[in-house]
């Protein structure tokens, strides 16, 4: 069996404990379980996440629609249904826990006694100025999406004064945090987004 010693470890190890990179068609340098450690110490860092979603966002911005298109060619190829396929089946157990959950939580939420109907949902719209809570920006009729404040996935419940008129891209950051961790997000947002054009 062809072995490689690890650069980072200094351990000989055979090539299977080895990532192979694609790229150049050669097997990494540091064996999985180092690259695993050096990834998940990056990862640990405070702020490293949004960073990283930041620069995401900076690189689509000035993507002409190359990105875009090689994105959805490879989430349409068999390689990355294939990938798909054996995550899930190896994880069955956390899908069904997660699904199962969800549903009870938005279940609970949505049937509980003092919930807003369809009407009354509509009726509160209709009565609030069009403008974002999040970010104040002023909306269309078409453009205004309802957040739950507390999102009904962490026991918040369908009522009216846990609504907020939101815009689809406050919407869409906020996701299912609480109000104060979209806070502390936007507040983290902002600190990168002033840290790189302070660099540029």
């Amino acid at each position: 069996m062809e072995t490689q010693v690890c650069n980072k470890c200094g351990k000989e190890k055979p090539l299977t404990d080895y990532y192979f990179r694609s790229d150049t068609k050669t097997y990494r340098k540091d064996c999985k379980d180092c690259f695993k450690q050096a990834k998940a110490e990056r990862e640990s860092k405070p702020g490293i996440k949004e960073l990283r979603a930041l620069k995401e966002r900076e690189r689509r911005a000035k993507d002409d629609g190359t990105i875009n298109a090689k994105a959805r060619e490879y989430h349409r190829s068999e390689h990355s249904r294939n990938v798909s396929r054996k995550w899930a089946k190896s994880n069955m157990d956390k899908i069904r826990n997660y699904n199962r959950t969800q549903r009870a939580r938005r279940k609970f939420a949505l049937l509980a006694d003092e919930s807003a109907t369809t009407q009354e949902v509509k009726a509160w719209i209709d009565s609030q100025n069009p403008i974002c809570a999040y970010c104040s920006i002023e909306l269309s009729e078409n453009q205004i999406q309802l957040d739950h404040i507390i999102p009904l996935s962490k026991g918040g419940l369908h009522t009216i004064d846990n609504f907020a008129i939101s815009c689809k891209s406050c919407n869409c950051s906020k996701g299912n945090k609480t109000l104060d961790e979209f806070i502390a997000y936007k507040e983290l947002h902002l600190k990168l987004i002033e840290a790189s054009d302070k660099k540029h």
